[in-house]
């Protein structure tokens, strides 16, 4: 069904594939809860040292969080593959520390939301199912911010969205849905249009009703 997505769709995604879709949930979850989109950053260039992060919104007036940003300040990092707990907390740190025997510190994502108190979403196209491997993540991270000095209570929320969270999202948002099955199909499904831009066609608003044996139309 083109309206939907599912989670074997989202492990298929690339890191490059997984960002993108990453941005277009951040826009849209921002404009449907009326927050400014000048507050949502995710810079498609992954290869460039990001300093631990791959997107972020933030936000200060209207709702104090949505069904998938759990406060006014995230930050996202995308992983196209599980971490595992290992994975995730040497995540938290900044590459040049995560040597064997190196004094650990925290990367410049981890430390800007221990700072401002946001939230920190792992945002991976694995699957985990189970919720002690869940949990089994979420101390990852805790353990990673806390050998590095850090004290991971001073952030908002800790989540990990795996592709099963991910594909509940997308398919909030059919045209999402539709972006991502037309380029894993290769089918142009542009076609598909919002009641509100039909109705401002010419052949569709300029309609006559005429009286005669029948109902009947006569579109110009």
């Amino acid at each position: 069904m083109v309206f939907e997505v599912t989670p074997e769709q989202i492990k298929k995604l690339n890191s490059e594939g997984l960002v993108e879709l990453l941005r277009k949930l951040l826009h849209t979850e921002a404009q449907y809860s009326g927050i400014k989109l000048r507050g949502v950053s995710v810079p498609p260039q992954i290869t460039v040292a990001d300093g631990g992060e791959d997107g972020r919104i933030s936000w200060k007036e209207g709702c104090d969080c949505t069904d998938y940003l759990p406060s006014r300040f995230c930050i996202f990092q995308s992983k196209a593959s599980d971490l595992a707990e290992a994975g995730w907390k040497k995540e938290m740190w900044k590459k040049s520390t995560q040597g064997k025997g190196k004094a650990r510190e925290l990367n410049d994502a981890i430390k800007i939301a221990l700072d401002q108190g946001a939230s920190y979403i792992g945002f991976t196209s694995a699957v985990i199912i189970g919720d002690s491997k869940y949990k089994d993540r979420i101390r990852g991270i805790k353990t990673g911010i806390q050998e590095a000095g850090g004290n991971p209570d001073q952030l908002k929320a800790i989540n990990i969205y795996d592709a099963n969270k991910i594909t509940e999202w997308v398919n909030k948002y059919p045209a999402i849905a539709v972006w991502l099955n037309e380029k894993q199909s290769g089918l142009n499904l542009k076609g598909f249009q919002t009641v509100e831009n039909l109705e401002k066609r010419n052949n569709i608003f300029k309609t006559t009703y005429f009286e005669g044996n029948g109902n009947h139309f006569q579109i110009f």
